[in-house]
């Protein structure tokens, strides 16, 4: 998956591209098992490079879906137990879809993110005091289909979260080349007859031919945050440390004057050592 790219993440290994998705963007692939997007022609600001239905989309409440997901009873009980149903949408809406969805979602992975290390122990914790829960559902699978789908989606204005087979492969990028549109909201008027979660891919800059495509996991205002502030909020929400462009910069300077620091104090240490030794003799 594209979790992130050189604009969050090194990778290994030689890029190796995939079949084309559509006539504007391929997927590359890596030896570690990361992916990334790319332009196979060049844009101008403002193009669409795609247009994209999701594969997977989860409620900002998914009670409906875990109501009618296998197990539904004991996973309301979890859900209850937990305050929330949101960590278990993702495995209720997956259960819904067939072999070929379910191998789309399969292709990505999921980050150990802070939030997501949260769950897995709040369910671990719970089955350890409700042991009759534990054969009841496939635990690891609802862990890892809410770790997958925290780590890939996109946030709709709804709320809901939703999985598309390409344009969550892009990479994140804290001053990305694109932007996720929702197709209903770009529409004129309103007026849109496909799938209401379809979005577009749309440039928000000039792309040559084989460059990454980026998008921004986070929303405009955290963009403007301080920089620590900005990482650590990915850290946390999507389990990675971004070192794209915007970052990589203020991490050097960062870097350089907490080198200036420690080696002011050491000499200013030393100092007073020496004026100690003095004021002794």
């Amino acid at each position: 998956q594209g979790r992130p790219s050189l604009a969050g993440r090194r990778r290994v290994g030689a890029a190796e591209p995939m079949a084309e998705p559509g006539p504007a963007v391929l997927v590359a692939r890596f030896a570690g098992g990361g992916r990334q997007l790319r332009a196979s022609r060049a844009f101008g600001e403002g193009d669409i490079l795609l247009t994209e239905e999701p594969v997977l989309v989860v409620p900002e409440n998914p009670l409906a879906l875990v109501c009618v997901a296998p197990a539904a009873q004991v996973l309301l009980e979890v859900g209850a137990a937990l305050g929330h149903c949101r960590s278990l949408g993702a495995y209720a809406a997956y259960a819904r879809l067939d072999a070929a969805g379910r191998e789309a979602v399969d292709c990505f992975r999921a980050d150990p993110s802070p939030l997501f290390t949260a769950v897995r122990r709040s369910v671990k914790r719970l089955l350890a005091e409700r042991p009759a829960m534990e054969a009841a559902v496939d635990w690891p699978e609802v862990v890892r289909l809410h770790g997958l789908l925290n780590t890939n989606a996109v946030k709709l204005r709804s709320g809901a979260l939703a999985l598309y087979p390409h344009i969550c492969v892009a990479s994140h990028a804290c001053a990305p080349n694109c932007d996720v549109i929702e197709a209903r909201e770009a529409a004129c008027g309103g007026a849109w007859a496909g799938h209401p979660e379809a979005a577009f891919l749309r440039a928000r800059a000039p792309i040559q031919k084989d460059d990454e495509v980026t998008i921004s996991y986070v929303p405009a205002m955290i963009v403007e945050a301080p920089t620590q502030e900005r990482r650590a909020l990915l850290r946390t929400l999507r389990g990675f440390w971004c070192r794209c462009s915007l970052c990589r910069p203020r991490l050097r300077r960062a870097r350089w004057q907490s080198r200036l620091w420690r080696g002011s104090r050491r000499v200013v240490r030393a100092a007073r050592a020496q004026r100690g030794k003095r004021h002794e003799a």
